[in-house]
């Protein structure tokens, strides 16, 4: 790894503008656990091409490992916004929202989950889990109603269905 953190930082020297070399050097330091140098190379990744959705995503899944969750969301939600197109990054939103909401933020998670949905409105998973995370926080008008909307895309969904029957079992 000190060979590859000599040849970024050599290339930055270079050509210290390079929003790609700055992201690599950011999943470098994140690697060794630079967690503070890695966000400041994402940062800096970004001020060279705002339209670097590599550099956003990574700095969402850097601040998920370093378990900064209102950071985390907070960056995806943003990421999401701007590139609802982008798979992975949509796919690493979705996984950060289970990771958290496996840490009982809910919070955080339906932030980022109302993001999804609004991007991938046919997004089954996002809709099971922002029905889940509201169920979780009590909110059970809200819950019922995702689980309706897996509903209406997928007719045949047991588990939506049966959530219902228990939230209404629950009121």
């Amino acid at each position: 790894l000190e060979e590859a953190e000599h040849a970024l930082l050599e290339a930055l020297r270079l050509a210290g503008f390079s929003s790609p070399t700055w992201n690599n050097l950011g999943i470098l330091y994140g690697r060794q656990g630079k967690y503070r140098d890695a966000a400041a190379a994402y940062q800096r990744a970004l001020e060279f091409d705002t339209g670097n959705s590599g550099a956003l995503m990574n700095l969402g899944l850097l601040h998920l490992k370093a378990r900064e969750y209102a950071k985390c969301a907070e960056v995806f939600c943003r990421a999401v916004r701007k590139y609802p197109q982008k798979e992975t990054l949509l796919f690493n939103a979705g996984n950060a929202a289970a990771e958290i909401m496996k840490d009982g933020r809910a919070f955080e998670a339906i932030q980022i989950l109302r993001e999804l949905v609004v991007a991938k409105p046919k997004g089954l998973n996002y809709w099971h889990n922002l029905a889940l995370a509201l169920w979780h926080i009590k909110d059970k008008e809200g819950a019922a109603s995702c689980f309706k909307q897996v509903i209406e895309i997928d007719p045949a969904e047991d588990f939506a269905w049966l959530s219902l029957a228990k939230l209404a079992a629950e009121q």
